[in-house]
């Protein structure tokens, strides 16, 4: 790495992430991996982890994140991510899209002459139910059906995301165990993804810090028939904070505002006056202990939504 950076330009480069991610190359390397998925960290055009040698690619629903580096508007961050295709690939999985973002994604396709597959047409998720021990639901990919697929997790994005998935692996793998598939999904455990920490009182643990990921926490609300519940929110002053006090206000008794313990985010009670501007009123904590502690004394379901610090710090105090 200190040969390459030295070879480099005054004004250019290697990124923290170009880093990890050659150093995650070599480790897999070193254990003979056969499959590596690779995520970019924000969007792909400038993003290290994109110069990777990739023969497939998936691009999951596009929405409004990272506005500041990628572009104001789904057409502009669609167009960053879909850099991810640079004509290499033997395929493209494009999760649900508005009309708009896939244009510029199949533009991009058309240019490198790449294969696409999209969900609603090549595959999908087909009778979603939901259950206590998570999402039911089946996978249609071509004219294949698979039955009766079970993910411990809750929220109708998560069938749709499972579906997107398996469509990448049956054409990697040519065939698939489906029994195989339905016992790992089953082992499923993802912290702060939908998770629900306790059924009395029920709380419920959510990584969403837009407005946006709040459609699929108020669904599960909706379906589990929960009308009313203190909302826990614990987002950074230049995320977006208001749009998710906003999207939640109608099924929230009471905001509680609270803020991580780690110093790289930033946190301030300001949040608090924004929201009084414009008719949300909240409650300002200073740890997430404390936020916690007053939730749960008002004895109803609890939601809890925060960047990725903060959910670290609810399952450290739960």
């Amino acid at each position: 790495i200190e040969t390459v950076d030295a070879s480099l330009p005054k004004n250019v480069c290697i990124s923290p992430m170009g880093i990890q991610a050659y150093m995650a190359l070599k480790y897999f390397q070193g254990k003979k991996t056969d499959f590596h998925v690779f995520e970019c960290g924000k969007g792909a055009k400038y993003d290290d982890v994109n110069n990777i040698k990739h023969e497939y690619a998936i691009i999951n629903t596009i929405f409004l994140e990272h506005t500041r580096e990628l572009g104001e508007t789904l057409e502009e961050i669609a167009e960053d991510k879909a850099h991810v295709i640079n004509g290499e690939q033997k395929c493209v999985y494009v999760a649900e899209q508005e009309k708009t973002v896939l244009e510029v994604i199949q533009e991009r396709t058309n240019k490198y002459k790449v294969p696409i597959k999209i969900y609603g047409k090549d595959f999908f998720a087909d009778r979603i139910r939901y259950t206590k021990e998570g999402m039911l639901f089946d996978v249609i990919i071509g004219d294949e059906r698979f039955e009766n697929i079970l993910v411990p997790l809750l929220g109708e994005h998560q069938a749709k995301n499972c579906a997107l998935a398996m469509a990448l692996c049956k054409d990697v793998l040519e065939e698939i165990n489906i029994e195989k598939i339905k016992e790992n999904l089953k082992k499923i455990n993802w912290p702060g993804r939908m998770e629900v920490l306790s059924q009395n009182p029920f709380i419920l643990l959510d990584a969403c810090i837009n407005s946006a990921s709040c459609k699929n926490v108020l669904q599960v609300l909706e379906q589990l028939e929960i009308k009313k519940a203190t909302v826990v929110i614990g987002i950074p002053d230049d995320k977006d904070y208001q749009g998710v006090a906003e999207a939640m206000k109608e099924v929230a008794s009471k905001i509680i505002l609270t803020k991580s313990q780690n110093p790289h985010y930033v946190f301030t009670k300001k949040q608090q006056d924004s929201l009084k501007k414009i008719g949300v009123d909240a409650i300002w904590t200073e740890s997430m202990e404390e936020a916690f502690a007053y939730g749960k004394s008002e004895n109803e379901p609890i939601v809890i939504l925060g960047t990725t610090s903060v959910i670290a710090e609810v399952k450290k105090w739960s």
